[in-house]
């Protein structure tokens, strides 16, 4: 099996017709149906919770959602330095967007999803399950027709508080957060997820957890015929001669106890390379043990030629001390090309996380759905265009954080003051608006064409002097 090239859903071409732009499918995620109920929960929490009204707008909302991506490629350490008028932390973008700092900080605090008095008895997520359940829809629309080509691995975000969802993974790049089992084509797109809630949360009677995800996640979602691609933890037996019988490919690497039955060497004692088949009498499952620099145990409901046929590889020899060429089983190298999608998504998600953190269990959920969106619209806007995520990333925030058309009053900016009174190259220029005198107080258009402040005629000695 050659794994395609690309997977080109039907939505690429509409929006090529289209001529949207990233901004345009930014909101094709985050639609007006999405914003709108965030927008009324949000309403409606801070009337309770505080006694006033908020009146938040959805085009506020998209300025929170704007200044939290730029977060993610222009961190600071404490995000009230944002809003600096210092010429070390000044960020034009979200001062001429208009939105204060007190007012965001006001939307991020009363930010809901959810109306609380609403609380179905048995679901636990319930803080973000609207989100959900949106996300899960549009990532699969936008996907359709889904890929030939997918995998299914479980996703970490992260998450350092006190949860009884919070896992802890030894070896991870992110060790301790939210766990998400994730299915994704092999180019990273992201088509399904589905937070992990614990081993008692809605797992089928008679399966074990990773038949259970892989079962729920693909049946029904991935067409007949393609193929998918896991790892030990979801591969059984059982699970590859269900697929089988669905007219699904599916491929993993598999633990040695689950294989006890069949009749394999002990391989290590063999040369590297060395590898050994075995295929049942229905010719449901394949299982194919491969001596590289440990022994690799693969299953799969494949039956064609070309899956169990041999291929090459190359491999560094500490012996020879070359590179040497070994024989290597169709089946592993389809794997290591299959595989790697969910980790993809995960590369694309955590190079421009968003930085800030909020204290409520459920923000990096939100975190998580705002990140894999971005991830997911740039993956469809290269077939279009070919662009860099940051690139795709800084079109979406300058779009979001455009100038308010009702200008902002600017408090006097300060220099450092190295600069203030060094005496040297200070001059009188006209600014183009009016801000406040660094002296006075008093709205005013000349300032120093060296500090940045702006000063009336008569305060300007007085501010360049020492006193």
């Amino acid at each position: 099996m050659k794994l395609p090239e690309t997977h080109k859903p039907s939505i690429v071409n509409k929006w090529a017709d289209e001529g949207l732009t990233p901004a345009d499918i930014f909101k094709h995620f985050w639609n007006k149906e999405v914003m709108e109920l965030v927008k009324r929960e949000t309403n409606t929490y801070h009337q309770v919770k505080f006694g006033r009204e908020l009146n938040v707008t959805i085009e506020e909302l998209y300025q929170v959602l704007g200044i939290f991506l730029l977060s993610g490629y222009t961190p600071v350490p404490n995000r009230r330095l944002f809003w600096s008028k210092q010429a070390d932390t000044r960020n034009l973008a979200v001062i001429q967007c208009g939105m204060t700092l007190n007012r965001f900080e006001e939307i991020v605090r009363s930010m809901h999803f959810v109306d609380n008095s609403k609380k179905p008895p048995d679901d636990r997520i319930f803080k973000i399950r609207p989100l959900f359940d949106h996300f899960n829809k549009v990532f699969k629309d936008a996907a359709h027709p889904l890929p030939m080509t997918w995998a299914i691995d479980e996703a970490m975000e992260p998450y350092y508080g006190r949860h009884g969802f919070k896992q802890f993974i030894k070896g991870k790049p992110v060790r301790f957060g939210y766990k998400f089992w994730c299915l994704c084509s092999h180019e990273g797109l992201l088509v399904n997820f589905r937070l992990y809630e614990g081993k008692d949360s809605g797992f089928e009677e008679g399966m074990t957890i990773g038949e259970s995800v892989v079962s729920a996640m693909a049946k029904g979602t991935v067409p007949t015929g393609s193929n998918g691609f896991i790892d030990n933890f979801f591969t059984t037996l059982p699970l590859l001669k269900a697929f089988k019988e669905a007219d699904i490919g599916l491929t993993g690497t598999i633990r040695k106890d689950k294989v006890r039955s069949v009749p394999l060497s002990d391989i290590k004692k063999k040369e590297r390379g060395a590898a050994e088949l075995f295929q049942e009498k229905e010719k449901q499952i394949a299982i194919c043990l491969w001596h590289d620099n440990s022994d690799v145990r693969m299953a799969t409901n494949k039956s064609d030629s070309v899956s169990l046929s041999m291929s090459k590889c190359k491999r560094w020899s500490k012996k020879k001390k070359k590179v040497v060429v070994l024989p290597q089983p169709n089946i592993v190298k389809q794997y290591n090309k299959g595989m790697g999608g969910v980790d993809l998504f995960d590369q694309f998600r955590g190079k421009y996380r968003v930085s800030f953190r909020k204290r409520v269990w459920y923000y990096p959920l939100f975190r998580f759905l705002l990140n894999g969106s971005i991830v997911n619209g740039w993956i469809l806007y290269k077939k279009i265009h070919m662009v860099t995520e940051l690139e795709f990333l800084r079109e979406i925030v300058n779009v979001l954080l455009k100038p308010s058309e009702k200008p902002r009053r600017y408090m006097p900016l300060t220099s450092p003051e190295d600069v203030r009174y060094d005496r040297r190259d200070h001059y009188v220029v006209m600014g183009d608006t009016q801000r406040r005198c660094g002296v006075c107080k008093k709205n005013v258009k000349p300032k120093c064409s060296k500090c940045d402040v702006a000063l009336h005629i008569q305060c300007f000695v007085e501010y360049h002097t020492k006193k």
